[in-house]
């Protein structure tokens, strides 16, 4: 694919962007540029222009930092709006980003990350508390937020938003204990409780759903 100008009209690889209508809002993960657009609904046109950009200062750049700040992002796979927050799989940055209020004007800082222990580090890890290229988010109807969390072959589960950083997951799924990450727990076919690089996620009525990637499934859980 050719990469396209950047402007508050236009996406850069637009197989990797992905789109949530939340009420009022639409947002969209432009991976590739490194940002989360947000319009305001309803859309009236082709072509309409976002109104806020977050992830990049202005609708112009497309940067990622490293060590990264809590306005940067890089390679972004997924964003959703929950209890009134913005919450984003920011992949290459090795967590997840919480806003507590969806940013109304450009260049807004998250307030919480999740996989690190601040808002500058970037470090992979296996643990309760750390991430390796996070790909989803969903929140269910209690309130639990579950991170697909891709290259660890698992998808991880808060008993609530996390409000600080640094916090633990309280379930792994896929995995026996949070220390572990082979796909299929390295067996050589999966299983009911295996996974192998889970990407998409989404919590409806009282259902999880995962896409297991490698082993070319869907999991309902």
């Amino acid at each position: 694919f050719p990469r396209m100008e950047k402007s508050l009209e236009r996406f850069y690889f637009f197989e990797t962007s992905k789109f949530e209508f939340f009420i009022s809002l639409l947002v969209v993960t432009d991976a590739y540029n490194n940002r989360i657009l947000i319009y305001n609904l309803p859309i009236t046109g082709n072509m309409q222009a976002a109104n806020v950009v977050v992830g990049q200062p202005d609708f112009l750049n497309d940067v990622y930092l490293k060590p990264p700040t809590a306005a940067s992002m890089d390679m972004p796979q997924h964003a959703i709006i929950a209890a009134g927050k913005l919450i984003v799989a920011d992949r290459r940055n090795n967590r997840v980003t919480i806003f507590n209020s969806v940013p109304t004007s450009n260049g807004a800082s998250a307030d919480v990350a999740v996989g690190q222990p601040d808002l500058v580090s970037y470090f992979t890890g296996t643990t309760a508390t750390s991430m390796d290229q996070p790909h989803s988010v969903a929140v269910d109807a209690a309130g639990r937020l579950y991170v697909s969390d891709t290259s660890n072959n698992r998808v991880l589960v808060f008993n609530s938003i996390p409000t600080v950083s640094g916090a633990s997951a309280d379930m792994v799924i896929g995995q026996t204990i949070f220390t572990s990450k082979l796909a299929n727990q390295g067996g050589a076919n999966p299983t009911a409780s295996t996974l192998s690089r889970p990407n998409g996620i989404d919590v409806t009525n009282c259902n999880l759903f995962v896409t297991d990637t490698t082993n070319s499934r869907i999991l309902v859980y």
